[in-house]
Formats: structure tokens, sequence, C-alpha cells
């Protein structure tokens, strides 16, 4: 027998061949359970009661030690008196001998299993057990520990509370706003820690030493400087001379509070002069500001816009996100942005920090007059040289419709000449129409005296005075409706001038942002009522890459603003990718 082996195999008829290691017995009398992890019985109605005596051993009550049942012609009724009444593991019939070795595998790897699963909580009972004496042990000394720690808790928190009082009057002191503030944010702090019943500040010396020594009061001189000199005096509820830890607390408190009454009297100084500053620097009516080489704004006055910390000049005044052009430190110089002319004087305000004082003069409405009184020159000019011409043309052309309209109605409409007669007729009555625009163009308007206006010929008219600048281009402007009369309240010839304008600022924009020059681009005009008003609509290509913001900021601004005149309104959006629309809104009759 091989003591070695935890496998024991108890048969009579069967012979195993396996490629495991096991011991063979035919007697279980000799046989000690315990020293093995599997026992294979083969049971017979023979040995039925020695096999069940060897399961009822006392030992395998404790013991895990693994049994197969090799079933050899058992009865039902004892094969269930086995199963209910002992720890069985298999049970094998004799048909199936051939699974016989993979079950006893199986067995072992249980056996292992609950000796494993044994050693762990015997080894968890050991460790919990020196867990518990350790446990004890740093209670014991945990007891120790923490009644040495209050011991130095008292003391720490009795330093503390002092030092926290000498904080908190400090901080209570450094935010004051005056002398009396002062007093009362300290007396709040030390009222109840050290019963207190008045604190007085004086930017005196006291008249007596006599005073200090009077019982229940406390005073510390202070002398900063020759011009800053005074008195703390504390008042105490406690009728007794204060006691030495007590005087010494409120001489220390003293202490801080004096540095906060030099701050406080220099900063007083200090905004007094701040302030006077202030005020004759928001006098000048000009924006001023101070720079720092990087451009960002340190300090404005009032005619200077608000501004964020960290912000440039040239953000905050005129939106541009890089430097202006012409902009030169210590120089004077003009700047031109969003139609506004400003004249720059630039001088070193702190050569240590590189800062520097620049004083801004608005001189846009004095260019603007000059541009005025130059164009209204011009268009004096125009308007003269214009009209000479209308005139000079009108008569011969006159002439020239009617010999042509004379020649039209000697010919027969099936002549070969009438085509070319046809012809002729309607290019002297569009030179006709030119002429005649002009003439209005050119004439003279009573402006102050408004009348009822057909939107469409006033359009119209627009678009044939226009027409010869755009075809030319490229640019196309076409009217939806021009039968269909649109009334308004206004001046006919201001009104072309403004679509003119408009129409003008619209060909100007297609040609910006046009890609392909070659392709026809067509403005479509339409007139729309609504309730109180009627809008004029131009739809006009727009490159999806052009920004609309630049045509409201520079090319439309002064035309609204000479339109808000004639009581109407206009709106240029994107309203497509591709798409540019500009609104005109009139009030209706």
């Amino acid at each position: 027998m091989n003591s070695n082996s935890n496998v024991l195999i108890y048969t009579e008829k069967t012979k195993p061949n396996f490629n495991i290691e096991f011991d063979h017995v035919d007697n279980l009398a000799s046989v000690l359970p315990s020293q093995y992890g599997v026992i294979v019985l083969e049971t017979t109605k023979y040995n039925y009661h020695e096999v069940e005596k060897a399961l009822g051993r006392k030992e395998l009550e404790v013991n895990f030690t693994q049994f197969v049942l090799i079933d050899m012609g058992l009865e039902l009724e004892e094969l269930t008196k086995i199963v209910s009444s002992h720890k069985i593991f298999h049970i094998i019939s004799s048909d199936e001998l051939q699974s016989l070795e993979s079950t006893i595998l199986s067995a072992v790897e249980e056996n292992a299993l609950l000796k494993q699963n044994d050693e762990l909580i015997k080894l968890y009972n050991e460790q919990n057990k020196k867990l518990k004496e350790l446990s004890d042990n740093l209670e014991d000394r945990v007891l120790a520990r923490q009644k040495s720690l209050l011991e130095s808790k008292s003391k720490s928190i009795e330093a503390s509370e002092k030092l926290n009082l000498l904080v908190r009057a400090f901080v209570t002191t450094m935010e004051a706003t005056s002398i009396q503030d002062m007093e009362t944010r300290l007396f709040q702090a030390i009222e109840t820690p050290l019963g207190i019943e008045e604190i007085k500040i004086s930017l005196h010396p006291p008249a007596s030493k006599t005073k200090k020594k009077e019982k229940g009061i406390h005073i510390v001189s202070f002398n900063l400087r020759p011009e800053v000199q005074g008195s703390i005096e504390f008042k105490s509820s406690d009728t007794q001379v204060l006691d030495r830890q007590k005087a010494k607390t409120l001489t220390q408190i003293a202490d801080a509070t004096t540095l906060n009454i030099d701050r406080l009297i220099q900063d007083q100084e200090t905004a007094t002069v701040q302030k006077q500053w202030d005020m004759t620097f928001d006098a000048v009516s000009h924006p001023i500001a101070i720079l720092k080489k990087d451009y960002t704004i340190h300090k404005s006055n009032k005619a200077f816009r608000k501004f964020n910390e960290g912000q440039k000049c040239y953000q905050v005044l005129f939106g541009h996100n890089t430097p202006c052009m012409n902009c030169q430190f210590e120089k004077s110089f003009r700047i031109t942005a969003q139609s506004s002319h400003h004249e720059v004087i630039s001088q070193l305000h702190d050569s240590d920090n590189q800062a520097y004082l620049h004083i801004y003069r608005d001189v846009t409405s004095e260019i603007e007059f000059k541009k005025g009184i130059l164009k209204k020159a011009k268009e004096a000019e125009l308007g003269t040289i214009g009209g000479s011409i209308a005139h000079e043309l009108n008569n011969p052309l006159s002439g020239i419709i009617t010999f042509i309209q004379l020649i039209k109605s000697d010919l027969n409409s099936e002549s070969e000449f009438f085509e070319d007669i046809n012809e002729m007729e309607k290019a002297a009555l569009n030179c006709k129409d030119i002429v005649a625009n002009l003439l209005i163009s050119s004439r003279k308007s009573d402006q102050d005296t408004p009348q009822n206006v057909n939107i469409s010929d006033s359009l119209s008219r627009a678009i044939s005075l226009a027409d010869l600048r755009s075809r030319s281009r490229g640019i196309q402007f076409s009217i939806n409706d021009t039968k269909k009369k649109w009334m308004i309240s206004g001046h006919s010839d201001y009104l072309i001038q403004i679509f003119l304008e408009l129409m003008n600022s619209i060909h100007d924009l297609i040609l910006e942002s046009r890609v392909d020059s070659h392709k026809v681009s067509k403005v479509d005009i339409s007139i729309h009522e609504e309730k109180k008003s009627i809008s004029v609509l131009f739809n006009f290509p727009l490159d999806s890459k052009f920004s609309i913001e630049d045509c409201k900021k520079d090319k439309v601004l002064n035309l609204k603003n000479r339109i808000g005149k004639n009581n109407t309104s206009l709106e240029l959006s994107r309203v497509a990718e591709s798409k540019g629309q500009a609104k005109f809104t009139f009030p209706k009759l």
C-alpha cells in the first residue's frame, strides 16, 4: 500500500487501470479513511453492511474525504439509505465504469478545495486573534495619547484664541473707513472675549496720566510720526485693576490697531489728492487715455468710452483688432476709422513704466463740413452743366423725333424700311427720356412742400439713370411691376436721388464681392404693401464670404442718416448664403 497516495479503491470484481496513483484494498477493516482524500467503494448486496459501517465512522464527521460508490446491483432501498445517511460525492453504476477515472479526479479536486478552505478559515481565525490583541494594545496607547493631546489642546486653544483675537482685531480695523468706524469694529471684535464696555481712539495724546491708574481702564499711547500722535482707551466692565495677562493682550491689540490708523490716515490723504486729480482729469472735454507700450488702457477720463481691464485703445474706440494706421507714440497724428476722424496728441507720461498720454480730438464734423461744401459746389456745377446740355439737346431731339414720325406715317408697315424707321423712333424716344431725367436731376425742387409721389415712377427713373453704368459692368436692375401706383408723401427728385445712391452702393458691393466678373448679376426690385407702410426690396447677389457687417458700417451708414429725414427706414441684411437684401420702408398715405 502506497501511503503517499491520496486515492483508495476498494473493489472485489473491478480491476481498475488508471493513470493516477491509488491504493487498492479488498478489506475495509484495516483502512483508516482519514488517510485518504478520495475512497472508491465497490458496493454489492453482499458487502452493503460493511460499506455502510465504513461510511458511518465517527472521524468522518470532520473529515473532508470524498466517497465514490460503484453500484454493483444494490437494491434501490439500500442505495437510497446510503445516499440519505452519508456524504457521497458521486455514484457510478456498473455500466458507467469508463467515467470512473474522471470522477475520481473531480473528487480529488473537491477534497483539495475543502482542505484549502479549511486552512484559510484557520489562518483567518489566527490573524483575527492577533489583530484583536494588536487592537487592544493600540486602544491602550490611543487612550494614553488622547490624554496627552487633550492637555496640549487645552494649552493650544488658549494660545489660539488669543491669536485669533489679535488677528480679528487687526483684520476688522483694517477694513474700517474712518476712525469712528474703526472704534465700532474693534469694540464688536473684542467686547465679549475681553469684557470691554467702551473703546475710544483719539488722535491727540492723553491730557493726564492719572487716568491710566483708574480701575478697569487701560490706555495705550502711540506716536507714529510728528503729525500722527494719539491714544487708544479701553474701558473694561471689571471694576478691579486689570490683570497683567489681560493688559498685555490689550496692548498687543492696540499696537496692531495703530498700524491701521496710520494706513487709514494715509489712504484718506491719498484719496483727497486722487479726487482732486480725477476732477481735473474728467473736466477735459476731449477723450484722454493713459496707454502702455502695448496699447493697453491704464486710465481714461469720462469723455473716453468705458473699457474693461486689459483692453486696447483701438478696440474700445474703433472696434479694431490691430493698432490704427499712422499711430505713433510721442507724436501728433490723425486716425481715420468708421467714418470718423481724430487728431491725436501723444506725450510721454511715465518713462519708467513706458506709459503715454493720448489726447483725442474728433475732427469728423470739420472734415465732413469741408467735404460737403466741395460736394455742393460740384453738384451745383454739374447741375448747371447738365441742365445746359439737356436744353441744348432737347430742341434738335424734338425735331428728329417729329421728322422720324412723319417718315413713319408715309411708310407702309410692309415696307422694307419700316422696321429701321421704327427702331430709330425707339432710340430717339429713349434719348428723350434720358434728357428728361437729366433735366429732373439738375432742377432744384421745392423740398419744403411734400407731394404725392408714385414710388414706381421714381424707381423707374432711377433705374434708367443708373442703367448705362450698371449694364457696362454686367449688373442689371429690374422692377417687377411698374403699372401699379404706390403713392407716398414726399419729394420726387429727392426720392430718385436716394434710390440712385442705394443702387450705386449695391453696385459697388456686387463688384467687391463678385468672383466671376463676366457673369451678369441681376438685382430684383419688388414693391410690397403692408398694413401701415410700403416696402421696396432690393435682392442682390452677394458672395457668402463677404461680410455684410462692413456694408452696414461703411457704405450704408451715411445713407441711413439721410433717409431718416424723409420719414423712411433702411435695413440691410443677408437673407440667404449668397443673397443680400436692402429694404426701404415708407409710411403709407
